[in-house]
């Protein structure tokens, strides 16, 4: 079912290619019934597919401490299993999984290769070279499975560090040195917090329940009281161990020392397994599978065709079928890419119609002949092959490399000719020697032996020291070789003029005379066998052709015509000389006149458009130039047959154009065209009796020729759907693999010809290969490639679709096919877009629940009018997508619709969405709430129905939701039109927006240069263009976003360069080296020169010119250096530049800076509470209580002074705690000491709950049961 998903779709939509996501019926708006689901915040979806089995096998491949070393893990049944993706963490009780990578006392940098199938163990390489430790490493290391750390998260415990992307590491204490891919049962014990150049990275300190004193050690006090100094050597290991490559020191988050059990468990576990345990409540799989049936239920194919039936046609050419075997990725491939085209060509506008096969042929085929042609003959089959057919799989084979000497006859020194060949099974019917005419030939005398050889001049070199050859005597000659002959070669020899070429003399050989091929020309020699000595008097002579080449052999080639197609041509320009018999040894064939077609297939190829473009003007080109004529005849006896009536002299020939005509000639009723059926079918001689009957011959067509004829014969043309063929042909689109250009798209293109000298398709995708990983053919023996079942079933179809399309395979380049990029789509394009789908139903339902009327979208039309600079500037980010997608698709480009759409969803969640929280969650009023949900509404909206081409099931699964607050809306997304990009575009605006990301993203530069998390407020930021209207979109209508997200009091917009910075001109040498040549050193040190004021100057015009060359603000880089003020240090103020824009962060702290980010942290952590502790959606209800505990109140302080701020961030107040309900149950946790003094956190809601320690504040769960 999973390969019908995708594969289906090839005839068009039938079965069309759709990603659902995770939507569960569990909570509704009422009246508009929007779904809302719960979503992991991880961006992998892990899945668990076995539980814990001690026989788990390790399966080491290659040898260690090599480039190929793998440890690959298996069942009993021998599949392979991830160890990062198929083993649970947890096994009850606090107790894990855990895969040794390092043994201990080791030092081979082993790790799990997260980016290759199966995710084995390896040995970590760099620049090529294997990875060690610069010494060992003490304790067992290796992962905890189904762990991830989130490389888009920041940990605000430990100084905002994102994740480093890998899973969770150990590192388990115990006494036994474990081994490579060994599974431990252990237990943590404590976490440290390392940082690797900004990177998270936790060491989870743990033992293995097998060690003798596992059961003394529950704790991080209990490892210091039974492995003394143990914690300390594992931090100051991990701190230092890149020192000696020349690496700062590692740094250590959580004061510097190990946490607790209780912090590893609560805080590192709990988010991973709920990651995983989260993850397994959707599944892409599952969802395609519900949109299936959904289609199925409303007919959707059937309809959408009679919906469309009036529309223009848009006609697709299927490619040919393969009947045997299972679908592969080069099937998926071709199905997704001619699904994807027809779904754009339905949406908009045109009648796609169905393809159709059908048993019967019944096309004239005209231009054909019958003649002897030498062709492959495939020694399997026992037929011959077409010259395209034999290229489809054609593979280079080691074959035995021999040379054989061939005497002259009445040479004077017994020479022989010496011929190379690499296919000795066709010695046996030599009939010719070939050498080149141009070329100087010596004779020389082997000085061990004396026996004389002739060979080509320049390939002395590769003759044998000692040949080794059997000597034939004059009795071995042929019954014609008479003394005229000896007559006749000395006549050869005395007239060629040969002198000894002395510098010619080499090694074992003695050159005795040099001479031209031309003169080496109607020489006999005597045949190495007897098989057609009834033609000596014309054959074994020699003869001359430049295909003789100087690369390889001796320069003398034998030639056997009825196994070479060279070796033919030749006999057949020789035959004055070569018996006209040898023809008989030929193959006979039925064939296309194709040489004859050449000039009007290359001007037909030229009014074809194709996709890759090179393809068409190289291959294709050069494929048609080099054209010969084509066999269409097979000995099979399976196949179309042949209609043709021969009789027994050949004189007579009758090819059947009609059944009509079979039955009217023949007088027999015809009612099936196989051979069994027709083959006894004679027709009497238009001559008269005695010339006897006509009988079909015995051969079929070639597969390849029903493949070509496939547009007229689907449509029985042109016995029916005449009017049909002429409005509609050639056809509007055809998609295939490369190999195609010498099979399908060459057959279409030579019978299009043939018959209307027009192209068969007037566009054209053509696809690459799709190879297994490691660049090597997929093989089902070898299994280098993961099963396309288990692809789709683990990520669904659409990820699948689109990694396909976002790869060169589809620019007619090789894909090396890898999961991890299909994992890789659906972190990267379907969490994300699915994270703004699910924000919008969120905030839809939270309307409601606040008692105001119901969300309704606002029409587009007034969207369009909104005066919110973001909202103006993602609709034109969306008018931008639709006029891309179209223009791309119109130009048949697929490859570019992906990155185009990543930069689209990066841009519609990081920026729209992010900033943007405060409207859609009705902090600004609910009328601008309104219409930021309506504007992200509309934007998602636009978005299903652009990508529904693409990702056929997840925009139909959006699409079911959003359509219910529309009304009016069709009942798929696949009957909607596609979007027209009418509205807008407000270029100045998406300008506005790309500087303002500049600006944060240079911001956010410093701030990490300096350790100071966005947490941490700042007291000013100044920034420096020359450009007014820069500093207007920044310190004006863009403000307020600006500070929030850099988390800044305010902006000073500066608009003198010079102020805060010293310019610096330097050439681009990448643009200009070329371009100048020598002048460039002479422009490099003049451009070098240029003061402030030059380069002012040159940043206002626009251009300078130097030496005589104008160069543009492309040619030269403007670099600006910071010039700190002389009374700040760089830990006060600092900044950073693009060679744009300067960004100068004031780093100075203060009082009530710090008291805004200590209530930035409260609020932080109280969010924490609610999603991770107690599992609550946004718009679930609590009330919040706090107590300050201890001596010091500077935290009830903070409070009381951010009140009003910790009231807008959280939606709600923070109420002291004296003011609960004395109803109220605690939960107790533990407390912890805080510099600043301690607070405790707590929520009521009415539903019960759990505690949980998060970072350094003590956040208790007190949940009652309220009115």
């Amino acid at each position: 079912m999973a390969t019908a998903r995708i594969l289906a779709t090839g005839m068009l939509h039938e079965c069309n290619t759709h990603s659902a996501f995770f939507l569960r019926q569990s909570s509704f708006i009422k009246h508009q019934n929007i779904n809302f689901s719960r979503r992991a915040s991880s961006k992998r979806a892990f899945t668990c597919k076995s539980l814990y089995k001690p026989e788990i096998q390790i399966k080491p491949e290659g040898q260690p401490e090599t480039l190929d070393y793998r440890v690959f893990f298996q069942d009993n049944s021998g599949k392979k299993l991830s160890p990062w993706h198929d083993v649970p963490l947890q096994l009850g009780d606090g107790v894990f999984n855990f895969f040794v990578e390092i043994p201990k006392e080791t030092s081979a940098k082993m790790e799990v290769a997260t980016d290759e199938p199966y995710t084995p163990i390896k040995q970590d390489t760099k620049k090529g070279k294997l990875r060690f430790y610069p010494y060992n490493i003490n304790w067992n290391y290796g992962l905890l499975p189904q762990t991830w750390e989130d490389p888009t998260v920041a940990n605000s415990e430990v100084d905002g560090a994102f994740g480093d992307n890998d899973p969770v590491e150990v590192v388990e204490i115990g006494d036994r040195q474990g081994k490579i891919g060994e599974i431990l049962k252990v237990k943590p014990l404590g976490a440290l917090a390392m940082i690797d150049e900004g990177e998270l990275d936790w060491k989870i300190v743990a033992i293995s329940l097998d060690d003798p004193r596992a059961s003394l050690v529950n704790d991080v006090g209990d490892v210091e009281k039974h492995f003394p100094g143990t914690l300390t050597a594992i931090r100051d290991w991990f701190r230092d161990y890149k020192i000696p490559d020349g690496k700062p020191a590692n740094k250590f988050g959580l004061g510097n020392k190990a946490a607790n059990k209780d912090y590893a468990l609560k805080v590192q576990f709990q988010s991973t397994m709920e990651e995983v345990r989260e993850g397994k409540d959707f599944s892409f799989p599952k969802q395609e599978e519900n949109i299936l049936k959904y289609w199925s239920d409303i007919q959707a194919f059937e309809n959408q065709l009679k919906r469309t039936e009036n529309l223009p046609e848009f006609v697709f050419y299927d490619g040919p079928p393969f009947a045997t075997g299972l679908p592969h990725y080069g099937h998926i491939l071709a199905g997704t890419i001619k699904d994807i085209v027809t779904r754009y060509q339905t949406m908009t506008g045109h009648h796609v119609i169905r393809t159709r096969y059908v048993s019967e042929w019944e096309n004239t085929v005209t231009r054909m002949g019958r003649g002897f042609k030498v062709m492959p003959y495939s020694t399997g089959c026992k037929t011959p092959l077409s010259n395209f057919e034999a290229n489809a799989n054609y593979k280079d084979v080691s074959d035995p490399e021999i040379m054989v000497s061939f005497p002259i006859i009445g040479d004077p020194h017994n020479a022989a000719l010496v011929a190379w060949t690499t296919t000795p099974w066709s010695l046996p019917s030599n009939l010719c020697l070939c050498v080149n005419a141009k070329f100087d030939y010596v004779k020389v005398r082997n000085k061990m032996s004396g026996c004389v050889y002739v060979v080509a001049k320049c390939r002395l070199a590769q003759l044998p020291t000692d040949m080794k050859s059997k000597k034939k005597s004059k009795a071995d000659a042929p019954p014609n070789a008479s003394s005229q002959d000896s007559k006749d070669a000395k006549s050869k020899k005395s007239s060629s003029g040969g002198e000894v070429d002395k510098e010619a003399d080499s090694g074992p050989y003695e050159v005795l005379e040099t001479m031209t091929g031309a003169s080496l020309v109607g020489l006999k020699y005597i045949p190495l066998f007897d098989y057609f000595a009834e033609f000596s008097d014309s054959a074994f002579r020699v003869v001359a052709d430049d295909y003789v080449t100087d690369d390889s052999g001796t320069g003398v080639v034998h030639c056997a015509p009825a196994f070479g197609e060279e070796d033919y041509r030749v006999c057949v320009s020789n035959q004055e000389k070569i018996a006209t018999p040898l023809i008989y040894r030929a193959v006979p064939s039925w064939f296309v006149a194709v040489e004859k077609l050449k000039k009007q297939l290359l001007e037909n190829n030229k009014q074809t458009y194709w996709v890759p473009d090179f393809v068409k003007e190289k291959r294709f080109h050069n494929w048609l130039e080099n054209a010969r004529d084509w066999a269409v005849s097979r000995s099979r006896f399976w196949g179309t047959p042949l209609p043709i009536w021969i009789s027994d002299d050949s004189k007579e020939t009758v090819v059947m154009d009609s059944i009509e005509k079979l039955e009217k000639l023949s007088g027999v009723k015809v009612t099936d065209l196989h051979r069994h059926k027709i083959d006894h079918i004679t027709i009497p001689s238009s001559r008269g009796p005695e010339f006897g009957v006509l009988r079909r011959v015995e051969d079929v067509f070639d597969c390849w020729f029903e493949s070509g004829s496939m547009p007229y014969a689907q449509i029985h043309y042109p016995f029916e759907n005449v009017d049909f063929f002429d409005k509609n042909f050639p056809g509007h689109f055809v998609a295939k693999g490369l190999d195609q250009t010498r099979g399908w798209f060459y057959t279409l293109m030579v019978l299009s010809t043939a018959l209307f000298d027009e192209p068969a398709f007037r566009n054209l995708i053509c696809n690459g290969l799709v190879l297994a990983d490691d660049g090597k053919k997929m093989s089902k023996r070898l299994k280098n490639y993961p099963p396309p079942t288990e692809i789709i079933d683990t990520y669904g179809a659409d990820a699948l679709r689109l990694y396909l399309i976002n790869s060169p395979v589809v620019r007619a380049e090789p894909l090396w096919f890898k999961e991890e990029g299909v994992k890789s789509v659906v972190r990267d394009v379907f969490l994300p877009w699915y994270n703004a789908y699910r924000f919008l139903v969120q905030n839809a339902k939270r309307i409601e629940l606040e008692g105001l009327a119901p969300f309704v979208p606002i029409d587009q039309l007034e969207i369009q009018k909104s005066s919110n600079v973001l909202d103006q500037w993602i609709n034109s980010e969306t008018e931008s997508l639709v006029h891309f997608v179209r223009q791309e698709m119109d130009a048949y480009r697929l490859y570019t619709v992906v990155p185009y759409l990543l930069k689209f969803i990066d841009n519609l969640t990081n920026i729209y969405v992010r900033f943007n929280r405060k409207r859609l969650k009705g902090r600004t009023g609910e009328e601008d709430c309104r219409m930021a949900l309506s504007t992200l509404y509309h934007v998602l909206l636009t978005t299903c129905k652009v990508m529904s081409p693409f990702t056929p099931f997840f925009t139909e699964v959006l699409y079911q939701n959003l359509r219910k607050v529309s009304e009016g809306s069709e009942e798929s997304v696949h009957y909607c039109s596609f979007p027209q990009a009418v509205g807008k575009r407000e270029e100045r605006i998406e300008r506005s927006v790309t500087r303002m990301m500049t600006v944060i993203d240079l911001g956010r530069e410093v701030r990490e240069r300096h350790n100071k998390p966005l947490k941490a407020p700042l007291r000013e930021m100044v920034v420096v263009h020359p450009d007014p209207n820069f500093l207007e979109d920044i310190a004006g209508k863009l403000r307020e976003y600006v500070l929030e997200e850099l988390n800044v009091r305010s902006i000073v917009p500066c608009n003198d360069p010079l102020k805060y910075a010293s310019l610096r001109a330097e050439p681009d040498f990448s643009v200009l080296g070329k371009r100048l040549g020598k002048s460039m050193r002479i422009v490099e040190d003049k451009v070098q020169a240029m003061t402030q004021a030059d380069i002012l100057s040159f940043e206002s015009v626009g251009e300078v010119t130097i030496d005589g060359h104008c160069l543009k603000l492309t040619d030269i880089k403007v670099v600006r250096v910071f010039k700190r003020p002389e009374n700040m240090g760089e830990k006060e103020m600092d900044a950073t530049g693009d060679g744009d824009v300067l960004v100068i962060l004031d780093l100075r702290p203060d009082k009530s800076l710090f008291e805004a980010g200590v209530a930035r942290e409260i609020v932080n952590k109280i969010q924490k509470l609610r999603k991770k502790a107690a599992g609550l959606e946004p718009t679930d209800m609590v009330e919040v209580y706090y107590e300050s505990l201890g001596d010091d109140k500077s935290l009830q302080n903070v409070v009381n002074l951010q009140e009003s701020y910790i009231r807008d961030a959280l939606g709600f107040p923070l109420c002291p705690w004296n003011t609960a309900s004395p109803h109220t149950v605690v939960i107790p946790n533990p407390e912890f000491q805080l510099e600043n003094g301690r607070i405790k956190v707590d929520c009521i809601q009415d539903q019960p709950g759990v505690g949980i320690v998060l970072g350094e504040l003590v956040l208790c769960n007190i949940w009652s049961g309220r009115v």
